[in-house]
């Protein structure tokens, strides 16, 4: 003892490890190209089940295959990765080498090009790996109405979420977007978009 309290614990921290990606989608992903984005209006007209207002079906939602999976090749907007035997970057999210608690965050930019009434719900998902099923978890968050003006002011809004996941090491992270207005194209542009994910588990400073 050094009379200095708690001397005689060993300090902790949380480790720096994380993974950061930019929306990024090369001709013939699935982008319009006119309008730099890739739709998340998405809609199966199978027939919905509702809870107030939000599709409770899986097959009612989309998986956003949105994300640079590389570096040096996109004007810059690329992918950041601390730790590489922590996470790994995927088209459509992160895959987690880490077992325990991460948060992952995500902003999407989005734009419309017609007056009407959309609304989309943006939601995180995640797949085990030794599944092929992904698992939406944590509350989505709607945009609200983004309706281009008579004026043919830019119609732009962005969306935010965030979530703290419990996962095994394998397990994958997505977002995943749905339609809640009109049908009609939403979209999130290509360098308006981030996803991002942390470690938050604790590990002992070395002696």
């Amino acid at each position: 003892m050094t009379g200095v309290p708690y001397s005689g614990i060993s300090p902790v921290t949380t480790p720096v490890a994380f993974a950061q990606t930019i929306s990024w989608m090369p001709p013939g992903d699935g982008v319009n190209v006119l309008f730099d984005g890739k739709n998340v209006n998405y809609f199966n007209n199978s027939g919905r089940t509702l809870f107030h207002g939000i599709p409770t079906a899986d097959q009612e939602w989309q998986k956003l295959d949105l994300w640079s999976t590389t570096t040096g090749n996109n004007d810059g907007y690329d992918f950041t990765l601390s730790d590489s035997s922590v996470y790994a970057v995927l088209r459509h999210g992160f895959k987690i080498n880490q077992k325990g608690f991460h948060r992952v965050t995500c902003e999407l930019g989005l734009e419309v090009y017609l007056s009407n009434r959309y609304n989309i719900a943006i939601q995180l998902a995640k797949k085990a790996a030794s599944s092929s099923t992904w698992t939406r978890v944590g509350a989505p968050v709607m945009s609200g109405y983004i309706n281009k003006h008579s004026s043919n002011v830019e119609a732009s809004r962005s969306v935010s979420i965030s979530n703290i996941i419990e996962v095994n090491p394998g397990d994958e992270v997505a977002i995943f977007t749905v339609g809640l207005g009109l049908q009609g194209n939403v979209y999130a542009i290509k360098k308006h978009c981030m996803l991002r994910i942390e470690s938050l588990n604790w590990r002992k400073y070395a002696d």
